[in-house]
């Protein structure tokens, strides 16, 4: 991806890959330099979008918890605007995912009730998407954010809302994962779930 980015330069997603493999290494230095670029690369709405989640990534990484918040509000402002389409499945799935990096830091900070907010409302649109039985993203999409509402009400001390919410993902995503075995992610979300009910 680094000779990608320099054969063109200009290229927005080429950049996007490249902050992600940059923090998946743990150099968020590299990552947020990367990351940063891209408002400047960014040509439609959504692209603008990504560029500021992708930056809150990176603060996230780096524990800076209220700008990463700041960047992933400004994201979501966008994406809340995309999403007004009902028909645009991709945008409906950018919101959610926006939804669910302001409930990530919310629950980092401690604010859960505004941490559930968010999970909640990212849950419902997830929910409409997964009606398509067919569509493996959607379903594991359903799975991770039911983990985390049941993450966040096992944190807030309501373990009976917790362990309903970790049974359904578990039910959601055993079915997956017997579809299809060579997909190392879905059978990782099994062990992860099955773990979080045996605690």
């Amino acid at each position: 991806y680094e000779g990608a980015r320099e054969l063109d330069p200009d290229d927005f997603w080429t950049r996007v890959f490249l902050s992600r493999l940059y923090r998946q290494a743990g150099q968020t230095e590299a990552a947020f330099e990367t990351a940063n670029t891209l408002q400047g690369i960014a040509r439609t709405p959504r692209e603008r979008s990504v560029a500021l989640e992708e930056i809150g990534n990176v603060q996230s990484q780096q524990g800076k918890l209220a700008s990463a918040l700041e960047a992933y509000q400004e994201s979501l402002s966008i994406a809340r605007t995309l999403a007004t389409d009902k028909t645009n499945a991709q945008a409906q799935r950018d919101l959610s995912i926006s939804l669910n990096k302001i409930g990530d830091v919310r629950r980092q900070q401690g604010d859960l009730p505004s941490a559930l907010k968010a999970y909640e409302e990212s849950l419902a649109i997830r929910r409409t998407l997964a009606k398509d039985k067919t569509n493996a993203e959607a379903q594991r999409d359903l799975v991770v954010s039911l983990a985390q509402i049941g993450l966040a009400h096992r944190a807030d001390g309501d373990e009976g809302a917790a362990r309903a919410a970790f049974e359904e993902a578990l039910s959601i995503a055993m079915p997956l994962a017997a579809r299809a075995p060579e997909m190392v992610q879905y059978q990782e979300d099994v062990a992860w779930l099955k773990n979080l009910l045996a605690d």
